[in-house]
């Protein structure tokens, strides 16, 4: 009978018939397709997770086709592995470790697949004087055609990974049917149309077995059917995550956070730039992309903060840790290109005094007070901004009125503002290491000190476990800020540069897919 099985799924077009004291025990039709077959023999739980893997090589003479579940199922019973070279059943010790190595990636600890694999390669290469029944068999370039298999193996379950396969139930108040509900991915399920009316038929009669039944009941029946199903409420730390995108699966879900309540912000119509200079450095920026890193960015969840500095974001199934300073810096001098001479602004209230803050800076710079000199320089640039005032307002939304105070600054990302303990340095830097006297380079400068004041600095926030104020303009978490300002920022119109893959601002720490098998055993 075991023989019987396997010659049936392979030759489909033949229909296979064994009967034992009047029990049939294997029956295929005719016009049955190979999946049919297993369906037939091996049933709709292995049937309605195979997937077909195609491999062939001229270079080595051979083709390959199969039918193998993908990693929704797995059996503690030993490996069911069907082979076929050139339409015979045999055995290849090879070829069969190799398939039981690639699923031990993918399924749990002494847990196997079901494969059927049909290999046709030169009848000369094949050498069958291997064992007294010839059964076992060994082949011409066999770890070259076996690793091109094991290659098509691998590529067919990487992809069908994304697919996964949960069963759900919907009540029906009306009535005591509940109905099993199959939600899958991309699961290509080919039933034939005779199980289809088979299915049918015998659903249709258990419908009607219930009715008669649900009639014939008492009045206690009635009042079953009245009462309403209570909802189960389930509680965060005993969820498991299965969606990235779920609020559950963040860490959030773990801690209590008060609320956060910002005022809503007033839009703007943010308009590109027409002057060259502006262009070319966007052009510039832009060309420098790093296309997997705008992948990641573009599409990610946070999951949480390591430090002040780190962050872990997922992207698909790849666990990624993020150094925010960096990447941050570069997201504000993008923006600050983007929205030249449109940016909204927030208010320094009180408005503050430039000279004292200049002065401030000088002396951190030197080391201690360095007495009238230092008053001196701090005028002149002071005086030096002051004439730069109108330009730094029409296109940045700095305002600096004419007594030499700073009334605001651009508010580059919505509801974000820098950590203002870096003020002073910012407008020492703004204007001793600008050009001011050539369009581009004063264009780049100011987009450069303003990224680097904005961008997140470690040091400068409250501790990032803590949620302290609900007022806009205060200090609010590090963590918040990442999550709820920058993150999203992330996701739109960034082109984050190449010279972060060399710095290592963002690194794969743990793919999930190599982890399944971990979490099985626990």
């Amino acid at each position: 009978v075991n023989v019987v099985t396997r010659y049936a799924i392979h030759y489909s077009g033949v229909s296979f018939i064994i009967k034992k004291q009047g029990t049939v025990d294997v029956h295929t039709l005719k016009n049955a397709t190979i999946r049919q077959n297993i369906r037939k023999l091996f049933g709709s739980n292995v049937s309605k997770e195979l997937i077909q893997i195609k491999a062939e090589s001229k270079e080595f003479s051979f083709s390959m086709e199969s039918w193998a579940t993908n990693a929704n199922f797995s059996t503690k019973k030993s490996l069911t592995f069907i082979l076929f070279i050139n339409n015979r059943l045999v055995d290849s010790p090879t070829i069969k470790k190799m398939v039981d190595g690639v699923y031990r990636e993918y399924l749990p600890s002494q847990s196997h697949p079901f494969v059927y694999l049909s290999l046709n390669i030169e009848p000369k290469s094949v050498d069958v004087n291997v064992h007294p029944t010839k059964r076992e068999v060994h082949f011409l370039h066999e770890e070259h055609i076996v690793d091109e298999i094991q290659t098509a193996f691998e590529k067919a379950l990487t992809g069908g990974n994304a697919s996964r396969v949960f069963l759900t139930q919907a009540l029906i108040t009306d009535s005591t049917t509940t109905k099993g509900v199959a939600v899958a991915g991309n699961n290509n399920d080919e039933d034939d149309e005779n199980g289809k009316k088979q299915n049918q038929d015998e659903g249709s009669n258990q419908i009607k077995k219930r009715h008669n039944s649900t009639a014939s009941s008492s009045s206690s029946s009635s009042s079953l059917l009245s009462s309403a199903p209570k909802k189960r409420i389930y509680e965060p730390h005993k969820l498991v995550r299965t969606d990235s995108k779920n609020p559950i699966g963040r860490l959030d879900a773990y801690f209590r956070h008060p609320e956060l309540v910002l005022r809503k912000r007033r839009k703007i119509a943010a308009t590109r730039s027409n002057l060259t200079s502006v262009k070319e450095l966007l052009t510039e920026f832009s060309a420098m992309c790093d296309e997997n890193i705008q992948e990641i960015l573009g599409d990610n969840t946070f999951v949480g903060c390591v430090d002040d500095t780190y962050a872990l974001l997922q992207h698909k199934t790849g666990l990624y840790l993020t150094h925010i300073p960096n990447i941050s810096k570069y997201l504000f001098y993008e923006r600050a290109l983007i929205d030249f001479s449109s940016m909204e602004s927030f208010a320094v209230s009180p408005p503050a005094p430039i000279t004292p803050l200049l002065r401030m800076a000088l002396e951190k710079e030197g080391g201690g007070d360095m007495g009238e000199e230092c008053d001196s320089i701090a005028e002149k640039l002071t005086k030096l901004l002051l004439s730069k005032s109108a330009m730094l307002n029409e296109y940045f939304s700095i305002d600096i009125t004419g007594n030499g105070e700073l009334r605001s600054l651009p508010e580059i990302i919505e509801n974000y503002v820098p950590p203002m303990g870096a003020l002073p340095s910012f407008l020492l830097k703004l204007s001793l290491d600008v050009n001011w006297y050539e369009e581009k380079p004063c264009f780049r400068g100011i987009c450069d000190e303003l990224a680097a004041f904005y961008k997140i600095q470690p040091k400068m926030y409250i501790d990032h476990s803590t949620t302290t104020t609900t007022s806009r303009g205060d200090n609010v978490s590090l963590k918040w800020i990442i999550q709820h300002t920058i993150l999203p920022a992330f996701r739109t119109d960034f082109h984050p540069p190449n010279v972060l893959q060399k710095e290592n601002c963002v690194v794969k720490v743990a793919a999930l897919e190599k982890l399944y098998r971990i979490f099985e055993r626990c």
